[in-house]
């Protein structure tokens, strides 16, 4: 992490015949590596990552070299006493975060003091050679975002009894998960997300794991045990996991209901529980609010019945809540606006009623809102639009009723704005001109009237404008000739007259884009 350039001296591993650390990342360096390093047979760690070094590596030659290009020593591993093997984010031809493919080559479980081994974001294929399983001194097994397939053995913890970190994701595995991972007590990091894994996760699964930190089972095939009386039991010993932050399950067939007693007893530290479309049923349990610690909580596509619990405004550190997709019902709890942290709000979907949230707008740090395709009436109250920071509102397809407010000018960081399938009523007001930022506009199938506000000149950042289906009248105003970006205009079903406005984007619309009065 300096500027040093030139070449790595020839001479260097003739003269430093003790080394074991050798680190030169991050400078300017170019040239090859120097055969004299193969006389060092201290060293244990080589970094010369971040530089522009290039050609072959010695023959016989094995450690860390982040930056090098040309292929790997056949005898790289005959190095029995070898503990990390870091070769990321080069243009290798077969080790990690490079462009590998083919196998794993079996002589890696000779390395018999390999302690981590990375070999992820490459295009490797194949089965993990049986050895690899039997490295007892293996800490990290990372080979995350390849083509692997193959199912793991049946004893894969007892004999990796030092493992730390098993990461997965993003492969082809398949077969079920080994009951013997509860035998991993060293793990702090399990990630088998997105592969095609199945079966029942094991019951006992946390009992043993004390310092397990992330479990990602998600996007797999992975089942309920059917003796757990309809609830995801696994949850239950998950509650011995003190250090436990994140669970992610969603994209399962688990097909059962929370277990109150686990969301009582998980771990305060847990701060992501994310379980989307995995056949979650039955009511939110009040107890997800003694998750004090919760910042991420996905409770989307699934089969939720029930009213949202108003305990939830318990969590205020809660930055994304997100329930869209289910059969909620009831209204939607103002306690939620005592969740000062909230970022991002997904209820859409459901078959919620009542009121939309004025206090909402009261939530500094709210960005994103969807509560589009419920039952949600009255008016759109005005301290609503308070938030000048938020981003997009999603407040389509309900039965919103009322005019549109002055105070919808005070959204400035608004880019996406979608009003459509409601029962809005009255004039356009022309502050709407104020939300420069706007990418997206729907207003479509409402009833409101009147003419097109001619201050939308100045939404020169609009693409996506929807207006159809409502009673406007009067002339297209000329001055939207003026939004360059704009690439969908639909004004039809309305009682527009007079020309279209000639010029702009006009002059680039095609049938598709722009849609006149019908």
């Amino acid at each position: 992490m300096n500027n040093l350039t030139g070449q790595i001296p020839q001479s260097l591993g003739s003269f430093l015949t003790r080394l074991q650390i050798l680190d030169l990342s991050g400078n300017d360096l170019f040239g090859v590596v120097p055969f004299s390093i193969l006389n060092v047979s201290s060293l244990k760690l080589i970094d010369l990552g971040r530089n522009q070094i290039s050609g072959d590596l010695p023959r016989g030659f094995c450690t860390r070299l982040p930056n090098l290009q040309g292929g790997l020593p056949r005898d790289m591993w005959n190095l029995t006493k070898l503990q990390d093997l870091y070769l990321a984010r080069n243009n290798l031809t077969d080790i990690g975060e490079n462009q590998i493919h083919g196998n794993i080559s079996q002589e890696l479980g000779h390395l018999s003091s390999l302690e981590e081994l990375y070999l992820g974001s490459n295009m490797l294929a194949g089965e993990i050679p049986i050895g690899i399983f039997n490295i007892s001194s293996l800490k990290v097994i990372a080979l995350t975002a390849n083509s692997l397939s193959g199912k793991l053995p049946s004893y894969l913890a007892n004999s990796l009894p030092n493992l730390e970190g098993l990461y997965l994701g993003i492969n082809q595995f398949s077969g079920t998960l080994p009951s013997s991972i509860s035998n991993a007590t060293k793990l702090n990091f399990l990630d088998l997300g997105r592969n095609m894994f199945s079966g029942n996760v094991p019951i006992d699964l946390g009992i043993t794991l004390q310092q397990i930190q992330s479990i990602n089972l998600q996007r797999n095939h992975f089942t309920n045990d059917p003796s757990s009386t309809g609830e995801l039991s696994f949850l239950n010993s998950l509650s011995h996991c003190k250090f436990l932050k994140t669970i992610m399950i969603g994209d399962n067939q688990f097909r059962g209901i929370l277990p109150k007693s686990s969301l009582t007893n998980l771990s305060l530290s847990l701060e992501s529980f994310i379980a989307y479309d995995c056949g979650i049923r039955g009511e939110i349990p009040v107890e997800i609010s003694n998750l004090t610690n919760l910042s991420w909580l996905t409770l989307g596509a699934n089969e939720l019945i029930g009213s949202i619990p108003q305990e939830l405004g318990k969590l205020n550190k809660m930055q994304t809540l997100r329930m869209y997709y289910n059969q909620l019902d009831g209204i939607i709890p103002e306690n939620l606006c005592n969740i000062k942290e909230l970022y991002f709000l997904d209820l859409r979907r459901n078959r919620l009623t009542g009121k939309v949230l004025g206090c909402s707008g009261n939530i500094s740090s709210l960005r994103n809102i969807y509560l589009d395709s419920n039952a949600l009436s009255s008016d759109i109250p005005l301290n609503f639009w308070s938030n000048k920071d938020i981003s997009i509102v999603s407040l389509s397809f309900n039965q919103l009723n009322g005019p549109l407010e002055l105070e919808i000018g005070n959204m400035r960081g608004l880019s996406e704005l979608y009003l459509s399938g409601n029962e809005l009523f009255g004039q356009i007001p022309s502050t709407v001109g104020q939300l420069q930022n706007l990418v997206n506009l729907s207003l479509d199938m409402n009833r409101l009237d009147g003419a097109i506000p001619k201050t939308f000149e100045y939404l020169v950042s609009l693409e996506y404008f929807d207006l159809s289906h409502n009673n406007l009248s009067g002339q297209i105003p000329m001055s939207l000739t003026k939004l360059k970006h704009l690439i969908y205009l639909n004004v039809s079903f309305n009682e527009l007259s007079g020309e279209i406005p000639d010029g702009g984007p006009f002059g680039n619309f095609t049938a598709e884009s722009f849609i006149g009065n019908a």
